[in-house]
């Protein structure tokens, strides 16, 4: 396009926002490097926002001098229950040179920034937004009582792990005594078709032998 004298508005990062979603993270990474774009408009903007376990994991890999310039871009509260989980020692150099950090430059926090997010977004993109045992009981919450049972008795004897974690998520009518407070029934009821309250009335009574 800059070839034939057609620029896009707002330049080339505008453009790639604009295909967010559109393209995968690594197409845009990929045209962000090679037109020299930068990365992420506000790396620090995402960084905060990462919880304490991935911030604790991020920082452990980073030399004391780049751990000193992260730390203080951070809410107080959560840095200072970052510095709480480490080793004392650890925690102890990283004060320190926080204190060393009065000439480093904007450009440098900046560069920084963009690294660390660059190196947390160099993921594989995964074909699932959910975790596998969060699927399987989905399929077993609408899967038939045998079948479930099958199922969940295979788990349990080749990887009871899963096993706990999938049962965990299967939701029957079974479980509705132990899942719901009483309290709630009525209002989860409201939200229920008549002929599906019908068919649930109809085979509580069956289970407990009052009815057919």
């Amino acid at each position: 396009m800059d070839s034939i004298g057609l620029t896009a508005q707002g330049g080339l990062g505008s453009a790639l926002r604009l295909l967010e979603g559109k393209i995968t993270n690594d197409t845009a990474r990929r045209l962000r490097q090679d037109a020299g774009v930068r990365l992420f408009e506000d790396p620090w903007c995402r960084i905060k926002q990462l919880d304490e376990k991935e911030l604790l994991k991020l920082l452990d890999a980073e030399t004391t001098e780049i751990a000193a310039v992260v730390l203080p871009k951070l809410d107080v509260t959560k840095a200072a229950a970052l510095l709480d989980e480490m080793p004392g020692p650890r925690a102890r150099k990283i004060n320190f040179a926080t204190s060393q950090t009065a000439g480093v430059t904007p450009q440098a926090v900046d560069r920084i920034g963009q690294s660390r997010m660059a190196q947390l977004d160099n993921k594989p993109e995964r074909a699932f937004a959910t975790l596998p045992e969060d699927r399987i009981a989905a399929i077993l919450t609408a899967a038939s009582d045998d079948l479930r049972d099958e199922v969940m008795n295979g788990l349990s004897e080749t990887d009871p792990d899963l096993a706990e974690r999938v049962l965990a998520g299967v939701f029957t009518f079974v479980d509705i005594p132990t899942r719901i407070a009483a309290v709630d029934v009525a209002t989860a009821v409201k939200t229920v078709a008549q002929t599906d309250m019908v068919i649930g009335v109809l085979r509580k009574r069956k289970w407990h032998g009052t009815g057919q």
